[in-house]
């Protein structure tokens, strides 16, 4: 059950954990799938070591652009990556916490889950849901 402080995404991705993961961890490879629609994704940077950080720009025309970034709180390739996310440039957004979790069902074939719990209820929520189905969908579409 979805509360206005949760998202829940669950996919299924036809490629193996360790490909799965690198889409979700490389620099190059989330520039491809990361953003909400309508959105281009701008500079990708992250160092992937627990405590190290990260930042994802986006941008819409025509003067729309903020930046997601983050701490990676704990990783454990290739079947977790757990980090916080914040923004810069959005206002009344709260922080979170996302988990992305990995499990290989058969050969090639990998589910995700992801919950992102943000540290009060957020005011766009539905939007929040949107954006991480559509990002997953994206992803997808990459991966098979």
């Amino acid at each position: 059950m979805a509360s206005e402080s949760k998202v829940y995404v669950q996919r299924t991705f036809e490629c193996d954990l360790e490909t799965l993961f690198d889409w979700l961890t490389k620099p190059e490879l989330i520039a491809q799938w990361f953003g909400p629609e309508g959105f281009i994704t701008g500079e990708v940077k992250g160092e992937l070591i627990e405590g190290g950080s990260y930042s994802i720009e986006l941008k819409k025309e025509p003067n729309t652009a903020f930046t997601v970034y983050g701490e990676y709180l704990e990783i454990k390739k290739p079947h977790l990556i757990r980090f916080s996310y914040r923004y810069e440039g959005l206002e009344g957004r709260p922080p979170s916490i996302v988990q992305f979790s990995l499990s290989e069902k058969e050969n090639e074939v990998t589910e995700l889950s992801m919950v992102q719990v943000f540290e009060v209820p957020t005011p766009d929520f539905s939007t929040r849901t949107e954006a991480w189905n559509f990002m997953m969908q994206r992803l997808h579409d990459l991966t098979s």
